[in-house]
């Protein structure tokens, strides 16, 4: 525990900061195609746990391009979202999800001084279907 004043801290050339929470969660966001030239938001999270910090810093190691690196790493799931229009989203959510999680299991990411745990995977709805749905449900309305 330093403050800014300690001699080590005044005469640092470099300082890292280490996140020690555990189970801290990490974001990664990738874009896949759609069959109609648009894209379908894919969101994975995980949870970190630093269990060696020193060898985090030696390594210099930043857990969402680690992990970002790890998941491009699967050419398919670029594959994934051709086969689907926008509008077929809930189809696509499953899909990926499964591919994604499979993946990760198969082949989890090592990340160095860390243990890494898959959370999550959300497809986000894009905004022209959340507009369209909206309008969608708003004519209903006025028809009813």
């Amino acid at each position: 525990r330093m403050n800014g004043a300690d001699e080590q801290v005044v005469q640092a050339t470099h300082v890292s900061l280490v996140d020690m929470r555990r189970d801290a969660p990490v974001v990664t966001r990738l874009e896949i195609p759609s069959r109609d030239q648009s894209t379908f938001e894919v969101l994975v999270t995980f949870t970190c746990t630093v269990t060696d910090p020193i060898a985090v810093v030696r390594g210099g190691v930043n857990a969402e391009e680690a992990l970002l690196g790890h998941l491009k790493a699967h050419n398919r799931i670029f594959e994934l979202g051709l086969d689907y229009p926008l509008a077929e989203i809930n189809e696509v959510r499953r899909l990926v999800s499964a591919q994604v999680k499979a993946y990760l299991t198969i082949r989890p990411p090592t990340v160095p001084g860390m243990s890494v745990a898959i959370k999550s995977v959300e497809i986000t709805s894009p905004e022209l279907i959340a507009r369209y749905e909206q309008e969608r449900l708003a004519q209903d309305y006025q028809v009813r």
